[in-house]
């Protein structure tokens, strides 16, 4: 009989948590705002370390080998600025892809500087 209660109880709480969960969660708006804040400070890292990459690179090379560096650092600004500006997930996923491409090229060239 206590097994019997136990489990409705169970049941019934579980059910009651379903429909909590529904009514405060919505689905969300501005999805492609808060996905852009995100990029953004995800974009602030990956800057900070090419930052920190292209100083440690001029120190070893006498400021003579991060010229190729700070190009790419510069195009993954310019991609990080558009993407503040694009409306569609589309359109963010395609400036990712970008993005993502610029940030191997920049690996790929700091291995060759080291």
């Amino acid at each position: 009989m206590i097994k019997k209660i136990l489990l409705s109880s169970i049941l019934i709480l579980i059910a009651c948590c379903g429909m909590v969960s529904a009514e405060e969660f919505p689905v969300l708006e501005k999805q492609v705002q808060m996905r852009q804040a995100h990029l953004e400070w995800k974009g602030a890292g990956h800057e900070i370390g090419m930052e920190a990459t292209i100083e440690y690179i001029n120190e070893i090379s006498d400021d003579m080998g991060a010229v190729q560096l700070s190009s790419l650092l510069n195009d993954f600004k310019n991609q990080s600025n558009t993407m503040a500006t694009l409306t569609t997930h589309v359109a963010l996923n395609n400036a990712l892809r970008q993005a993502k491409q610029i940030t191997t090229s920049f690996r790929m060239e700091t291995r060759q500087q080291m």
